[in-house]
């Protein structure tokens, strides 16, 4: 009851539009946390503006009395600027270019190297949507309908990409930033990057985005974008806009840029124009000349005029408006009393909109000063830049801020691919040798010239697989993580990652764990296997042994399984397992999980079809950390059962010791009753290097010497034992 009189008291001091009442004020306030998904079900994705900005003003209203007050303050002193700036917007012949205020902007992509990621290109589409549509030179102004044409604004406010960060280095006003909080993202992704609010618009550009709340939006809707409207904090100043929502081209293909149109208008002060009060006809979005409405409008492009319980006659409703719901296709105006109001908002001090169009800010920002070619810099088509031995990958040079009019490349260890020169902006190059290599671009026009080297900057894995046997095992018993076999990412670029246990293991002494006790929600890391050829593996049986246990009942972490048929540049996902399958029969554990008993450990089988008869392949664990407890891998193997059925095959445990060896190895496994054995030791390519038949062995651990005398070259070799049905496999290392 205390806020709603607060909120009430705010409103009946704001308003003394004749659209709005004091009953209302307690309505909107109690409707307006659903009133940005109501119709999204019916809606069905259809484009538009799906906007978080309401319920993200309503919170402020509830949590934050500071803004409360200035939103107060903006109101009163926007009524003010309004009554003595009546500037005519309406008309082409009133434009004025020395009145236009221009917004410097840096475009902020947080990604996890997905679609998210988009282009600059795209970026810069949005920004030419955006002063299309502000400046009233947008191609369809001429399906305004003619009531609304005179009414239908130059709104005088332009938007330019950042050349100078804050600590006035050359930029392009694009930052990027890998993370996994892009996916149903609120305010916790401006924490990762943000440039001070009172120098630049903020944007945000996530996967998806979560509602105010922190609750996920209904089943089959989006929220495609929301901003802070003036007056709440300088940290989380800006906007927040869904990738597939921003731009025209890329990911955006098809739209028209008209969520951020409508989410800037927000930031500039701007509600929805039905005034989020549920359809009772009384409340007000504080300008004068757009029609009363009463509920969002999700049609496609409704037929003029467009009546509805608020405006039953006349002209009806402004449905071609920036600020309404309709489809992006038939959005085409904002009106001269928006853009009154917009232009108060960049003329009060409340949250600092007035330094940013200062004459002292454009020249901090570099927005108004000449163009000049500061940085070299290059992109490739090839995700995470890596190719396999022989493959081709193409280099754009993105350098900026001016157009480079000569460069010169330098692609140490490539063979350029005819008709490339090394002087294109667009270079094809092939590398016949596996490896990390070096590029170098230098480019130079009139007014600069400049040189970028990225060391190691191309991965070229082997064309031919490291293993060629009909099996691969791991044990983790060789050599610290990562080594020749094992690569390891730490994509989130914290602590903890994969690293050799060598305090515990299922079967022997060793196994991969991460620590992930002490590791940050949404850290993201990974263990990537080496290249095995799986050509003569026709019926592929992927198994390893984990032990988990989560931390709290309600812990998000998930283990993904990937695969890769091209030595690792690309990557399918197979499976997801969640904390609450990888815990197996583990309780939830407070303090740092350490598995004591075999009992802790059990086995995980996926389905790895697609690697079947690939000369090339890869398998990766991805785990992403969700607040659990540690997590323990061991014993994987990729083998093929021959003449034995899947469920009739048990793995048989055995050790090897010692394991990485000068000469040989002893292998160790205890027998429970009489039974035949065999033991092969195959080389990587897959031949029998040493065997034999052991023939009937008697109950009790038995102890079998291997490469006598140093018979086993320097080399990485596999251990094969079976017993009756019970077969294991384990690599040794001879040094």
């Amino acid at each position: 009851m205390y806020l709603k009189k607060k909120y009430f008291q705010y409103l009946s001091i704001l308003s003394k539009s004749n659209k709005i009442s004091m009953k209302k004020s307690i309505r909107i306030f109690c409707t307006g946390a659903i009133l940005c998904f109501s119709n999204l079900l019916t809606a069905q994705m259809r484009q538009g503006n799906w906007c978080g900005s309401y319920e993200e003003f309503e919170q402020a209203m509830q949590q934050d009395k500071m803004f409360e007050q200035k939103q107060r303050e903006l109101e009163q002193f926007t009524e003010k600027y309004v009554a003595q700036n009546p500037i005519d917007r309406a008309s082409a012949s009133a434009k004025n270019s020395s009145v236009v205020r221009i917004i410097p902007v840096v475009v902020h992509v947080i990604h996890a190297n997905g679609p998210e990621n988009i282009s600059k290109a795209q970026i810069l589409s949005e920004i030419d949507a955006l002063n299309r549509d502000f400046r009233r030179n947008n191609s369809d102004t001429t399906a305004t309908p003619g009531p609304f044409k005179s009414i239908a604004a130059d709104c005088e406010i332009e938007f330019q990409m950042a050349k100078l960060d804050p600590n006035g280095n050359c930029t392009d006003g694009i930052n990027r930033v890998y993370s996994p909080l892009t996916v149903y993202a609120r305010n916790n992704v401006k924490s990762l990057i943000y440039w001070p609010s009172n120098k630049y618009m903020n944007i945000w550009i996530v996967k998806s985005i979560r509602r105010a709340d922190g609750t996920l939006p209904p089943a089959g809707t989006i929220i495609a974008g929301f901003a802070q409207f003036p007056g709440g904090s300088a940290a989380t100043d800006g906007l927040v806009i869904a990738s597939a929502n921003f731009g025209t081209i890329g990911s955006a293909q098809g739209n028209k840029g008209r969520t951020t149109v409508h989410e800037v208008g927000h930031w500039l002060n701007l509600r929805h124009i039905w005034a989020d009060d549920n359809g009772a006809c009384s409340g007000s979005d504080f300008v004068n000349d757009t029609p009363n409405q009463g509920s969002e409008n999700f049609s496609t492009c409704p037929t003029f005029p467009m009546l509805d319980a608020c405006s039953p006659s006349g002209n009806g409703i402004n449905f071609s408006n920036y600020m309404d719901y309709t489809d992006e296709l038939c959005q085409n105006m904002y009106t001269v009393g928006q853009a009154a109001r917009m232009n108060a908002a960049l003329s009060s001090s409340t949250s600092n909109r007035n330094n940013l169009w200062s004459a002292g800010n454009l020249t901090a920002t570099g927005v108004s000063t000449p163009t000049i070619l500061c940085v070299a810099n290059f992109s490739t088509n090839a995700p995470g830049n890596i190719v396999c031995e022989g493959a081709q990958i193409s280099f754009s040079d993105v350098s900026f801020n001016g157009a480079a009019t000569s460069r010169t490349w330098n692609f140490p260890g490539g063979t350029l691919v005819t008709p490339s020169t090394l002087s294109d902006s667009i270079v094809t190059i092939q590398y016949p040798i596996a490896g990390n290599y070096d590029v170098t671009l230098s480019v130079s026009n009139s007014t600069g010239s400049a040189t970028v080297t990225k060391t190691g900057f191309v991965k070229v894995l082997p064309a031919i697989a490291a293993y060629n046997s009909t099996f691969y095992s791991e044990s983790f018993e060789n050599s610290a993580l990562p080594n020749a076999d094992w690569e390891i990412a730490n994509l989130d670029g914290g602590v903890p990652v994969w690293q050799q246990n060598t305090a515990l293991g299922f079967s022997g002494s060793a196994c991969a764990s991460l620590q992930n006790f002490s590791g940050d929600s949404a850290d993201i890391d990974e263990l990537i296997s080496p290249t095995f050829n799986a050509a003569n593996i026709p019926n592929l049986n992927f198994s390893f042994q984990v032990a988990y246990a989560m931390k709290n009942t309600g812990d998000n972490d998930a283990l993904k399984i990937y695969t890769s048929i091209d030595c690792g540049r690309s990557w399918t996902l197979r499976t997801t397992i969640n904390a609450t399958t990888l815990d197996g029969s583990n309780p939830a554990q407070t303090a740092a999980f350490v598995p004591t008993l075999p009992s802790q450990w059990h086995k995980e089988t996926v389905s790895v079809a697609n690697l079947a008869n690939k000369s090339n392949a890869r398998i990766k664990f991805q785990f992403i950390g969700g607040g659990g407890n540690n997590i323990y891998i061991d014993d994987i193997n990729i083998i093929t059962p021959v003449g034995i059925s899947e469920n009739s095959t048990s793995e048989l445990n055995f050790s090897l010791y010692p394991n990485p060896a000068k000469e040989g190895s002893v292998v160790y496994f205890n027998l429970n009753e009489k039974s035949s054995a065999k033991l092969e030791v195959f080389s990587i390519l897959g031949n029998v290097v040493e065997g034999s038949n052991l023939g009937q062995l008697l109950p009790g651990m038995q102890k079998i010497e291997i490469g006598k005398s140093g018979t086993l070259s320097k080399g990485v070799y596999f251990v094969k034992v079976t017993v009756n049905n019970r077969t294991g496999i384990k690599k040794l290392t001879i040094e």
